[in-house]
């Protein structure tokens, strides 16, 4: 006579719901790995170019404290204009309509240390905080000018401007400041760059060549807002496949945000004009919050998603108040 047999034993929904989470990790493990090293591969292709292959002129390149700036004259006139862009590979490509509206100003653009076609840095540092930008900013400064300038930075820019006007208050007649956000925190596309493993090639996606890289740069082109011209896109393009602009852009996101912001805005004592984008990413109550700091800042409100690129002349004429 046969025994009988147990029916095996069944497996218990949660385990098997447990397995099927553990193979989901792991196929996104393997694919996010997959990506990432097919990402770097595509660095390692395009990131061969150098400013020495680009036809630049060397007039343009200035050397301050070992570190290379790009520094472009677009006007001349009785009042120097410096113009510092926002973070974008880059640099102040996007900043010419706000240069040609200079009229009246020696307006020159410098490319801040990383961007444009300024010396790359490749690895975390000081010389990506707004300070050490401001440091290098303020010795340009004394090489292009035998007076103090007006400063007109947008985002980073202004950072870096009201830093300089509150270290060197000596080399700044003026400051205006579009769309800075001292107490901005990082959004998705910042804070994915700093992920261990994957964030570089993040950065490569949003920041340089990728994917994702123009649309970022240019968010409100379908919207009616600005727009590249086929040159910018062609020189910008030129700029991130310099050697090392993935890496110097990773590299500015993972320096820590505490030394990106300056202190002692009270401090400021040339006059300040601050532009703000109503429709841009700058809540109102930053504005507020820069304007308790510097009481006699005068606000301006330009009904666009980016006032230095889709109404300039109203940015020059903060500047010429800032002059006066």
């Amino acid at each position: 006579m046969v025994g009988l047999v147990k029916p095996p034993k069944q497996e218990k929904p949660s385990r098997i719901a447990a397995r099927f989470t553990v193979l989901i990790i792991l196929l996104v493990i393997a694919g996010m790995a997959i990506w990432h090293a097919t990402t770097q591969s595509h660095v390692d292709l395009l990131e061969t170019g150098s400013v020495a292959s680009l036809s630049v002129d060397p007039e343009s390149l200035l050397d301050v404290e070992g570190v290379r700036l790009r520094v472009v004259q677009h006007s001349t006139g009785d009042t120097p204009l410096v113009i510092l862009h926002d973070v974008d590979v880059g640099g102040s490509i996007a900043m010419a309509d706000l240069a040609a509206a200079a009229a009246g100003f020696q307006a020159v653009t410098i490319d801040l240390p990383g961007f444009g076609l300024s010396t790359r840095i490749p690895e975390p540092g000081p010389t990506h905080t707004v300070g050490g930008m401001a440091g290098i900013v303020a010795g340009a400064i004394e090489q292009l000018f035998t007076r103090p300038v007006v400063v007109a930075g947008v985002g980073l820019g202004g950072k870096v401007g009201a830093d300089l006007a509150v270290r060197r208050p000596d080399l700044v007649a003026g400051l205006v400041m579009i769309d800075t956000d001292f107490w901005a925190e990082d959004e998705w596309r910042q804070r994915s760059q700093k992920l261990p493993f994957i964030g570089a090639s993040m950065t490569y996606t949003y920041e340089t060549s990728g994917r994702f890289a123009q649309s970022v740069w240019a968010p409100h082109c379908g919207d009616g807002g600005w727009c590249p011209t086929p040159q910018q896109i062609v020189d910008r393009d030129a700029a991130a496949r310099l050697r090392n602009s993935t890496a110097s852009i990773h590299a500015f996101w993972n320096t820590p945000q505490a030394s990106l912001v300056p202190s002692d805005l009270e401090e400021i004592t040339a006059p300040t004009y601050y532009v703000w984008s109503t429709k841009g990413p700058v809540p109102q109550e930053s504005v507020v919050l820069i304007k308790q700091d510097i009481p006699a800042m005068s606000v301006i409100e330009v009904d666009a998603w980016a006032a230095h690129l889709e109404d300039p002349a109203a940015v020059i004429d903060a500047a010429r108040s800032a002059a006066d």
